[in-house]
């Protein structure tokens, strides 16, 4: 009788350390599963950067529009507008009198990378390693569109307008690269390669 009672105690206390296992081992899965959840790229990023390349691709056209101008004050007109998409109607640099050009949405470039750059940040802290990459990128992106302000700047600097469209030229080829192909690298810089890194993370 006695050994059937210790027999049950012992199967009993095996039963209780196998729920506590178990327990703890879901916990420990949980909060794996947990951190992975907050180590994933949030779907916002595709958002901010398909707006960061409609918005690239506004300023582009801008800057087209303004290539065959022979006159510098409407160079720099052209360069004002350019400007004004990037830095977004609450900028302290928007050039009111300039407006913005057709498909601009008055946010301005510069939030939209503001916004991607944080989207990625929190994932990238947290050990995902596409995210750390795709900054890396963004990083690219950012270089050029600050050489853009500062070659639109220029324009507005320029004295005559052989240096004005040299500027303005400079400021073009930087749009460009910031914008750049689906088929490069997302290393090389460019918002569409970035953006198709980020569609390949739709689950």
């Amino acid at each position: 009788m006695r050994a059937r009672k210790k027999a049950t105690r012992r199967a009993g206390l095996s039963l209780l350390v196998g729920l506590l296992l178990g327990g703890l081992l879901a916990l420990g899965q949980g909060e794996a599963q947990s951190q992975a959840s907050r180590a994933e790229i949030p779907p916002e990023a595709r958002d901010w950067a398909r707006a960061a390349i409609e918005q690239l691709s506004v300023a582009i056209r801008e800057a087209v529009f303004a290539w065959p101008a022979s006159d510098l004050r409407e160079l720099r007109l052209r360069a004002a507008r350019v400007l004004n998409v990037l830095v977004g109607e609450k900028s302290p640099e928007f050039r009111a009198p300039a407006g913005l050009p057709p498909g601009a949405d008055g946010v301005g470039l510069l939030v939209h990378l503001e916004r991607l750059q944080e989207a990625l940040r929190g994932p990238a802290e947290r050990g995902n390693e596409r995210a750390r990459s795709l900054l890396f990128a963004l990083e690219m992106v950012q270089y050029y569109v600050a050489e853009t302000r500062e070659a639109l700047n220029a324009v507005g600097r320029a004295e005559g307008l052989p240096r004005a469209r040299r500027a303005f030229r400079q400021a073009l080829a930087f749009l460009l690269a910031a914008r750049g192909s689906r088929e490069d690298p997302p290393s090389e810089g460019g918002t569409r390669a970035l953006y198709r890194e980020l569609e390949a993370e739709r689950p």
